[in-house]
């Protein structure tokens, strides 16, 4: 098998570098091309500047003529889930793992920053910088995924009796859920705020370039329809690892699945052909942004 003419560059945290293949990782394969993966496990949305700077200076990602990007390359990136289920666990914590799996700490008197107003000013503001900053550079094809604030995520379902706890007191009042509401409402709240704005920087990204092509992969409504698809039992069981937030090797296979039916849909420029042992990827302008990948033709 000759092979693939593309490049996916990934970019963000663990949950696009892990000890095992993650989604975008896995979806560059199920694609037929060559993934380059500038992605690092523990980082903040902040680091996808330093991320992207070693992309543009990278021998290993092809370029044009002048060092830009070449057109074929599909740039995806997800990011922000430190900034926000990691800060939501530390508080909770107390500050360390010790408070969530029975040790000690006790949760902190402030409210974390993912149960505050306006969730995502700044994490998103991050986003636009970037890629403003992979445009300039010559990228065309973004796939961005979605914070990935899901309910049934094992570290939400431990942390439900101190959101409770916070929703009774009235200190989530703010968000419009008062004593007496389900403390899920809380969650579902700002997990809906984060979806808008992460739609509405892909679609604001769009229109200011119609030369591009910027998709959003919707991470969490995929969650869902996984968890439906193979029953609540066997997803539960076999979705999440030992960090109790992060896919297991099996679920990053389900997740490369539901991406690529995205970019399929969204993408139509996007299609990989094997025939007579021959791999070919060929793309068309894109979409927004999360989760970003780019892929580039290699002569």
């Amino acid at each position: 098998m000759r092979p693939s003419q593309w490049s996916v560059l990934v970019f963000g945290d663990s949950w696009a570098d892990y000890m095992h293949p993650t989604w975008p990782q896995v979806l560059g394969r199920r694609l037929g091309a060559r993934v380059i993966n500038f992605a690092q496990a523990g980082s903040m949305c902040v680091d996808i500047r330093n991320q992207a700077q070693r992309a543009l200076i990278s021998p290993e990602v092809p370029k044009a003529v002048g060092g830009l990007f070449l057109t074929e390359t599909l740039v995806v990136i997800h990011t922000c889930g430190n900034d926000f289920i990691m800060k939501l666990a530390e508080a909770f914590m107390g500050g360390g793992l010790g408070g969530l799996l029975g040790g000690g700490g006790g949760a902190s008197l402030a409210t974390p920053e993912m149960l505050q107003p306006n969730p995502g000013v700044r994490e998103v503001a991050f986003m636009k910088e970037f890629l403003e900053s992979m445009h300039r550079a010559g990228a065309r094809n973004f796939l961005v995924s979605g914070v990935p604030i899901f309910l049934d995520m094992p570290v939400f379902n431990m942390a439900m009796p101190i959101i409770a706890g916070m929703v009774n007191s009235g200190r989530l009042e703010a968000l419009g859920v008062g004593p007496g509401d389900p403390p899920r409402l809380a969650v579902e709240v700002q997990a809906s705020a984060l979806h808008e704005r992460w739609e509405e920087l892909v679609e604001d990204f769009s229109k200011r370039h119609t030369d591009s092509n910027c998709v959003f992969f919707d991470e969490v409504a995929a969650l869902e329809r996984l968890r439906l698809s193979f029953g609540e039992a066997v997803f539960d069981r076999s979705m999440w690892d030992f960090s109790m937030f992060h896919p297991t090797a099996w679920g990053h296979e389900q997740l490369a699945v539901e991406a690529q039916r995205v970019v399929t849909e969204k993408i139509p420029a996007v299609t990989v052909l094997h025939s007579g042992g021959v791999t070919c990827l060929s793309m068309i302008p894109l979409f927004p942004c999360s989760c970003i990948i780019a892929y580039h033709r290699i002569d």
